[in-house]
């Protein structure tokens, strides 16, 4: 029963793109990991209130693939056909494999501009080890510690907008950014005494807005 929960989840909001959101950003993971069941698309309601309605989704994880000797095994032989050898250790964490590329002399070119072709590079492995696989593993792949220092920097910027916003009174946003790197920044501010955070926009990529609790905003 406690697996089932971790693996699938109900979320609402104003709208069913909201609630998706909702969810991928408390499950971390991007919409291509998840199944969507529309449980209730909602209802504005009267001028945007009387008889208005949450709408609801539930989002299930895709289940697990391939092992993680077969993961790091299919990224070497990959690094190796693009020219980067590389020595690659996998490990099954929880639901997710996690794969570390150690160095290959070109850590920025498989990184790229804010993570951006490690990003693409990610989304290969995870299609391949996931094409024969009934269910969905989430797969993180890593590069020279990128994504450490990636989770470091956007939990700094979080305490660092939240200071603003606490001796402002402002709202303030980020630059957009994926489920993943949201999660880390409302993870962050979760238990902050002063300010609340919330997505905003369409699309895959969001901005996080930063506000003080006492707006009001539902």
């Amino acid at each position: 029963m406690d697996e089932h929960r971790r693996n699938c989840i109900e979320t609402e909001g104003r709208t069913v793109e909201e609630a998706v959101d909702n969810a991928l950003t408390r499950l971390g993971v991007e919409e291509d990991e998840v199944q969507i069941e529309v449980l209730d698309e909602g209802s504005r309601g009267v001028f945007n209130l009387l008889g208005s309605r949450q709408a609801r989704v539930r989002v299930r994880l895709k289940g697990p693939a391939a092992s993680a000797q077969d993961s790091a095994e299919i990224v070497e032989g990959l690094l190796s056909a693009m020219g980067f050898p590389a020595d690659v250790q996998s490990a099954e964490v929880e639901d997710a494999t996690e794969i570390t590329i150690g160095p290959t002399g070109a850590d920025g070119l498989l990184i790229g501009k804010r993570g951006e072709t490690l990003e693409c590079f990610q989304h290969i492995v995870s299609k391949m080890l996931n094409r024969n696989a009934s269910n969905w593993k989430h797969v993180a792949v890593d590069v020279g510690g990128y994504r450490k220092r990636r989770e470091e920097q956007l939990a700094k910027l979080a305490s660092s907008l939240a200071e603003r916003v606490s001796t402002t009174g402002e709202e303030v946003s980020t630059d957009p950014l994926k489920a993943s790197e949201r999660r880390i920044i409302h993870l962050a501010l979760k238990d902050h005494p002063d300010v609340r955070s919330f997505a905003v926009g369409e699309g895959i990529v969001k901005r996080v807005v930063i506000g003080p609790k006492a707006t009001g905003r539902t």
